[in-house]
């Protein structure tokens, strides 16, 4: 894998999310591994648990092949 830089100044939660999927799916992180990732230093841990949920509710509607 290559490193990536994602660039997101108002919608890091979104952001974070995406980036949370994509480990889960192309790069066989756990969902709880990914959740964690995604809580780091966020600005906006009042929405965390509500994304955390959607990051598990995608990964068990996405399996990887």
């Amino acid at each position: 894998f290559h490193p990536v830089l994602v660039h997101a100044d108002h919608s890091d939660h979104r952001t974070r999310l995406v980036v949370a999927a994509y480990r889960v799916y192309v790069q066989g992180w756990t969902p709880e591994q990914a959740g964690e990732e995604m809580a780091e230093d966020s600005r906006r841990a009042f929405w965390l648990s509500a994304w955390r949920e959607r990051l598990l509710e995608y990964a068990a509607a996405h399996r990887p092949p």
